[in-house]
């Protein structure tokens, strides 16, 4: 009996010692799938920086853009000459040339890009460099830029030193840039200028495009600043296009011309050809004739 019992705990014990293995066995291998899955996670590389494009403008405009894809226009982040000046807006370097772009593919049905990024300050070959490198690796015809050269407040004291009339004005000016993406060279530069008055401070919380954004009095002036640039880039780039079509055209029709005279041409000998097979014809009827009425 004594013998017995103990072959009975023997047994228990190796099945203890086979459980405790497998459990063992188990969270290894639960680990070791939930550390490959964090390193996998940890060990990707941040993506650089991509070109990336406007949202689609309304189905009334996709063939047109299809049709102005190899006149591409790229944008790059806007400078700013005193960032202090824009401290409550949100992200006005991203921003405005985005609100530019954007009205350039739904209003001009002109095809955008857009890049992070600035261009070099200084002029010279490292800018046209920049501005070839760039428009090469977005594909684009031009590329624009610009900067932001005043977005200060004026403070206007009230009557005789009193709150009362107490008011102030804001004035924004922005220079831009349109430059040929094959050569780098500036093909034209303008300056738009808005004013605002009253609550002339627009708020970080409010994204240049929103709602809230444009019912701010500065937020309403920068909106008509851009959409007149966007007008203006739009005629800069339209009337530098009207070489290049003008040239297709004429080619065009050099080459219709050609084509209609090579086939009056063809007609033509073929006419004369055609003639001169029914002379032969005719001459050799008559000398058979003459032959054989000789006979």
């Amino acid at each position: 009996m004594l013998f017995r019992y103990k072959r009975r705990g023997d047994g228990m014990k190796r099945y203890l010692k086979l459980s405790s293995l497998l459990i063992g066995i188990l969270l290894v291998a639960g680990c070791a799938g939930v550390t490959d899955f964090i390193t996998g996670e940890d060990q990707q590389e941040p993506s650089p920086p991509k070109l990336t494009s406007s949202p689609d403008a309304p189905e009334g405009t996709k063939r047109e853009h299809a049709d102005a894809a190899v006149n591409k226009i790229l944008f790059t982040q806007f400078d700013a000459m005193d960032i202090v000046q824009l401290d409550d807006i949100n992200n006005p370097y991203d921003g405005v040339p985005q609100f530019i772009a954007k009205r350039l593919e739904v209003e001009h049905a002109l095809s955008v890009g857009y890049v992070n990024g600035f261009l070099p300050r200084e002029h010279g070959t490292s800018r046209q460099d920049s501005i070839v490198r760039l428009a090469r690796e977005a594909g684009a015809r031009f590329l624009v830029s610009g900067v932001i050269l005043d977005a200060g407040i004026m403070e206007h004291p009230g009557y005789w030193g009193t709150p009362i009339g107490k008011s102030a004005s804001r004035h924004f000016v922005v220079e831009l840039a349109i430059h040929d993406g094959l050569s780098g060279a500036q093909l034209k530069s303008f300056r738009i200028e808005h004013s605002a008055e009253g609550d002339i401070r627009i708020g970080r919380d409010k994204p240049i495009g929103s709602n809230r954004f444009g019912l701010t009095e500065s937020g309403r002036a920068l909106n008509e600043l851009m959409n007149q640039a966007a007008t203006n880039i739009a005629a800069i780039i339209k009337s530098a296009l009207q070489p290049s079509q003008a040239s297709q055209a004429s080619q065009a029709s050099q080459a219709s011309q050609a084509s209609q005279a090579s086939q009056a041409s063809q007609a033509s000998q073929a006419s004369q050809a055609s003639q001169a097979s029914q002379a032969s014809q005719a001459s050799q009827a008559s000398q058979a004739s003459q032959a054989s009425e000789g006979q």
